[in-house]
C-alpha cells in the first residue's frame, strides 16, 4: 500500500521516537516537531495519537505475519522453520525498546488494548494454521490436540503481562525470548 510522503514522514518519525522512548513519553507536539510537520497536518491524517499508534502497530503486526509466511514457504523441515520463526520473534523483541514493547503488550489504554487483541487474534489464526498443517504432515506429534497447543500459546500474553514474572528479567524482550524458546522446545535438552 502506497502512503503519502507526509504520512510516511510522520509514521517513520513517530515509530523511531516510540521505539526509543516508549509510546507514553512521546507527545504529538514532539512528533510534529521531529518530522517537520504542523499539528494541522498531523490531524489531517490522524485523529489522535492512538490513531497513529494503531497505524504503526498494524504495520508491525502485518510485517511480522508476512515474514512468518515467507519462512513457512521455504522448503525446510518444520523444526528448521520453527527455529527461523523463533529467531524472527527474538529479532523483533530486540528491535524495539523495552518501554515500547511493554507499553503495547501491557497497554492500559482500552483502545490500544482492543486493537492489540484484534491483531493478536489474527496472528493466533496464523499460528493455529501452522500447527494444524504441521500435525497433518506428521511434523509435530499427532497425539497432542491442536487446541491444547493453542491454549498454551494463548497463555503467552498472560506470561508477558505478569508483573512478578517481568521482575525476574532485565526487560520484556528477555522474557519473550525465553518464553518462546520454552514454547517451541520445551524443557528438555537436545541430544
Amino acid at each position: 500500500m502506497k502512503i503519502s510522503p507526509k504520512i510516511e514522514k510522520i509514521t517513520t518519525t513517530a515509530k523511531e521516537l516510540f521505539i526509543k522512548y516508549g509510546i507514553k513519553r512521546v507527545s504529538i507536539k514532539e512528533i510534529c516537531s521531529a518530522s517537520n510537520v504542523s499539528k494541522m497536518t498531523f490531524y489531517r491524517h490522524f485523529k489522535s495519537k492512538n490513531d497513529l499508534v494503531k497505524f504503526i502497530l498494524k504495520e508491525i503486526f502485518s510485517q511480522g505475519r508476512n515474514e512468518i509466511d515467507e519462512v513457512l514457504a521455504l522448503d525446510l523441515p518444520f523444526e528448521e522453520k520453527m527455529k527461523k520463526i523463533l529467531l524472527l520473534k527474538i529479532e523483533y523483541s530486540n528491535k524495539y525498546s523495552p518501554e515500547f514493547l511493554s507499553e503495547f503488550i501491557l497497554s492500559s489504554d482500552p483502545e490500544i488494548k482492543k486493537f492489540v487483541d484484534e491483531e493478536n487474534a489474527k496472528s493466533f489464526i496464523q499460528l493455529k494454521q501452522i500447527f494444524s498443517n504441521a500435525q497433518k504432515n506428521y511434523e509435530i506429534r499427532p497425539d497432542i490436540k491442536i487446541e491444547l497447543i493453542m491454549f498454551i500459546a494463548s497463555l503467552m500474553r498472560d506470561i508477558f503481562q505478569n508483573k512478578n514474572l517481568n521482575k525476574l528479567y532485565p526487560d520484556t524482550s528477555s522474557l519473550m525470548v525465553e518464553a518462546f524458546s520454552f514454547f517451541y522446545y520445551g524443557i528438555l535438552t537436545k541430544k
